[in-house]
Formats: C-alpha cells, sequence, structure tokens
C-alpha cells in the first residue's frame, strides 16, 4: 500500500519518486502473488480483455520496424497496468482507503498552492504575456498536470454530496480542492476543461439535480461577465479556426492515412514523427509526435486489432463501474467511490479526444488506480454482505 501511494500520489511532481514507486509495487506484489500461488481476480473479462491488449502490443512489437523501441515502451506502458491489479489486490479496507485519499488530496493541495504562488509571481513579470498562454508547467508538462487535477477532482466531489463525514469535514474539502481547481484551470489545459465538464454534467444528472442547474449556472455566468483573459482559453475549445485546433485536425487527418498503410497491427509504440513525414512534414511545433487523440494514436500504432481490443477492455471496465455504482447504493462511501472512478472514466476518455493521455505515464498512473477504486468498493460490498 505505501508503495503503491508513493507512485500515484507522486506521479504529479517526481516522476523518479514515482518510478521507484512503481518499482516497489511491482517486486512485492509479484513476490505476494508467487507466495499465495494466485491472483486475486476482481473481473475476469476484464483481466482477460486486459490480456489481450497486452498480447496485441506484443505481436504488434514484433511486427513493428523498430521493435526494440517499441518493447521499451511496452513495457514502460503495461507496467503501469500492475497498479489496477495491486491495488485491488491489496486494499480491503474502508481506513486503508481513506488514508491514501486523504493523504493524497492534502498532498495535491499543498502542490497547487505552491504552483500558485509561483505562477503570480511569474504573472507580474510577464505580465505581457496572454493568461491564456502563461500557464503551469512547474513540475510536469500543462497537459499532464491538468489531467491529473481533473481526475482528483472527480475523486473528491462525490464525498461533498453525502450526509456523511467520511475524509474531512465538507468545508475542509472544498477549501482543499479549491486550491487544485484554480491550478488545474492555469494548466490552461482544454482537454482537462472537456473531461471535467462533461463529467460533471453526469455528476449532477445522477446524485444532485441543484448541483447540476447551480453549476451551469454559475459557468454561464463566469463565462459570460469574466475578463477576456480569462475564458478566451475556453471558448478557443470550439474555435475551429484556433491554431492548435487546425493542428490537431491536420494530425487526425495524417493518422488516419498512415493507418492504411499498416491497417492490422500498425506500427508498434514507437516515436511516430519518422513515419509521420512520410504523409506529411511537420510544420507546427508537437507536430507529428503523437495524434492528439487516443483513438486515432493506438489506431495508428496497434492497428485495428489493437483499437477494438482497447476499446472493448474500456467498454467492459465502464460497464462494470456502472453495475457497481447501483449495487453499492446502500452504502454511501462504497457508492461515492464507485461514482468517482466512473466520472474519471468518463473524463479521461473525453479529454483523450483531443489528447494522447492514455500515453502519458503520470496520468494513465493516476487513471489505472481511479480505475481500481469502484472494484475495490465492490470487493469491500462483497465482504460486507457475507
Amino acid at each position: 500500500m505505501f508503495f503503491i501511494g508513493i507512485c500515484v500520489i507522486t506521479s504529479q511532481l517526481f516522476i523518479a519518486l514515482s518510478s521507484i514507486g512503481l518499482v516497489g509495487t511491482i517486486i512485492l506484489y509479484l513476490t505476494l502473488v508467487i507466495l499465495r500461488k494466485k491472483i486475486f481476480v476482481a473481473g475476469k473479462k476484464i483481466y482477460l480483455l486486459l490480456g489481450l491488449f497486452i498480447l496485441v502490443q506484443i505481436i504488434s512489437g514484433l511486427f513493428s520496424d523498430e521493435p526494440v523501441n517499441s518493447f521499451t515502451n511496452f513495457y514502460r506502458h503495461a507496467s503501469l497496468s500492475l497498479i489496477l491489479l495491486s491495488s485491488v489486490d491489496v486494499f480491503s479496507s474502508k481506513k486503508h482507503l481513506k488514508v491514501l485519499l486523504i493523504t493524497f488530496f492534502i498532498f495535491t493541495a499543498l502542490l497547487s498552492c505552491y504552483e500558485l504562488y509561483l505562477y503570480i509571481i511569474e504573472h507580474f513579470k510577464h505580465s505581457e504575456i496572454p493568461l491564456s498562454e502563461l500557464r503551469i508547467e512547474y513540475f510536469g508538462y500543462p497537459v499532464t498536470n491538468g489531467g491529473i487535477k481533473m481526475m482528483i477532482l472527480l475523486m473528491m466531489i462525490p464525498f461533498l454530496f453525502i450526509k456523511e463525514k467520511f475524509l474531512f469535514n465538507k468545508v475542509l474539502v472544498i477549501l482543499i480542492a479549491l486550491p487544485i481547481f484554480v491550478s488545474m484551470y492555469f494548466t490552461n489545459s482544454r482537454s482537462a476543461f472537456v473531461g471535467l465538464f462533461f463529467a460533471l454534467i453526469i455528476f449532477g444528472i445522477l446524485r444532485n439535480r441543484i448541483f447540476l442547474f447551480t453549476f451551469l449556472a454559475v459557468l454561464t455566468a463566469a463565462l459570460i461577465f469574466s475578463p477576456k483573459e480569462y475564458t478566451e482559453r475556453v471558448y478557443s475549445i470550439v474555435d475551429i479556426n484556433h491554431k492548435s485546433n487546425e493542428a490537431r485536425f491536420v494530425m487526425w487527418e495524417t493518422g488516419l492515412k498512415m493507418f492504411k498503410e499498416k491497417p492490422l497491427l500498425g506500427y508498434g509504440d514507437i516515436d511516430l514523427n519518422e513515419p509521420y513525414r512520410k504523409f506529411r512534414s511537420p510544420e507546427i511545433h508537437g507536430e507529428g509526435t503523437h495524434m492528439h487523440n487516443n483513438l486515432i494514436h493506438i489506431l495508428v500504432i496497434f492497428g485495428l486489432v489493437g483499437l477494438l481490443s482497447w476499446l472493448a477492455l474500456m467498454f467492459t471496465i465502464f460497464i462494470r463501474q456502472l453495475k457497481i455504482f447501483i449495487k453499492t447504493k446502500p452504502d454511501s462511501f462504497l457508492n461515492s467511490l464507485a461514482l468517482s472512478s466512473m466520472l474519471c472514466m468518463i473524463a479521461f476518455q473525453l479529454s483523450g479526444l483531443f489528447e494522447w493521455n492514455f500515453g502519458d505515464v503520470e496520468v494513465v498512473t493516476v487513471f489505472w488506480f481511479t480505475i481500481s477504486l469502484s472494484l475495490i468498493s465492490n470487493k469491500i460490498n462483497i465482504q460486507n454482505e457475507a
């Protein structure tokens, strides 16, 4: 549990420390499995589809023009799925989960306060730079930090709208969430904005209609009355002529052309810049490194077989999350865990329509942990019923 916490919590600050946590998790978890001579299976279909997706990645790497690079990237990404497997296996009590979540939230709030302090200083030093272009990126890439903070907020929000006090006093939860939200906003990560927005809509529909209408009213007022420099980044999301959006359209179109060259198993998990140049010379910063879309990127690197296996895995996880959310309604804490897990899945997938967030190691570390929350809540619920 300690190493899982180190891996997940510090992913937003020290990738080296997070990697140490991952290595510790892998070693201890595999040792545990060997000693017990069995693996705890939280969902057969999920585990089988995860295994299938890993197998497809291996086969794709074998047929890649750069098998060494493909297998190097494969190992790095596939090993992160052990965060899901180990978390579901070793967490079996509400107490342990509460300790980890409280630590996670407080750590992120303190880090966010420090980021905002640095941001304010930088803003005064470079007041000529528009706020839409001045982004928080002190401990990682803005899109990465935005995606992580998006999921952390969605883990917190369900606990604000239940009668019981499971983590903190609700006022304290708000105080902790506030700097996290503000720092997420100033990452100017538009994909995180999209993911958070639609996830909160779903939350309002499922849990609290008053919150839904209040959220929409406050958001509308903020967009209408806030100064332009605070909202232009948000408005750019729907501006098809925005340079960043135009670049994405170009990359998506080029990615589909690349897919046609290797439709079955793709290019392997490699740097796509060189094969990208066969179809188009990059003209924009960052163009060609990845496709800025999970579906198209997976289609390019793992082909149609890889995309279908990935979609089957994600769809199966989501259906399981929904069933667990319905099943755990009598227990507010477990139900909130299941709901937060489902909201993170929704937000992750929607933001992934505009970013290659499934390839972002730090984001995926937190993503697999949020997925585990639903399966853990189901595990605890079954134990309570026994």
